[in-house]
């Protein structure tokens, strides 16, 4: 990864020299392993976090975190926390896809931990059962929701 991986929130926010094919570059040459998939995954969230706090760049950070996030996932296929954080990035971008919402749905329907389908049903904007879910959570599952940028899609 390029040196923006040195950026926390506050930087990510205000950088202005954001050079995506750059950073794209930077993917090729070090791939994503599984030692740095969990620093990295932190530094996809704290790209949202800066999105949604109002970045300089806003377009620009979001094309990165999104060639971040496709690459955690990539890595992480069967994970659904991996696809969560995917579909929460190209949400702030687009409207989902009838495919990624079935997958969102089959999350909901299959994930036994309540925060993962509390995520799943506020992506697919069914806020009342989000709602429903994340209110059955204990309160370490709830910050796994309010401590993180998948927050924003609760509102």
């Amino acid at each position: 990864m390029s040196t923006t991986a040195a950026l926390d929130k506050e930087g990510y926010r205000t950088i202005v020299n954001l050079d995506v094919a750059q950073i794209e570059k930077s993917f090729e040459r070090c791939p994503i392993t599984p030692r740095s998939q969990g620093p990295l995954n932190q530094k996809m969230l704290e790209m949202l976090a800066a999105y949604d706090s109002g970045s300089m760049q806003t377009d620009a950070l979001l094309t990165v975190t999104s060639l971040l996030v496709r690459k955690l996932h990539e890595a992480d296929k069967a994970s659904d926390s991996s696809y969560l954080n995917l579909v929460q990035a190209l949400k702030r971008g687009r409207a989902l896809s009838e495919t990624e919402k079935d997958q969102l749905r089959d999350i909901a329907i299959e994930n036994k931990a309540k925060y993962m389908k509390a995520a799943a049903y506020a992506l697919l904007e069914d806020k009342a059962m989000a709602d429903s879910c994340l209110a059955r959570c204990n309160e370490a599952e709830r910050k796994q929701i309010e401590d993180y940028p998948i927050v924003r899609f609760f509102r």
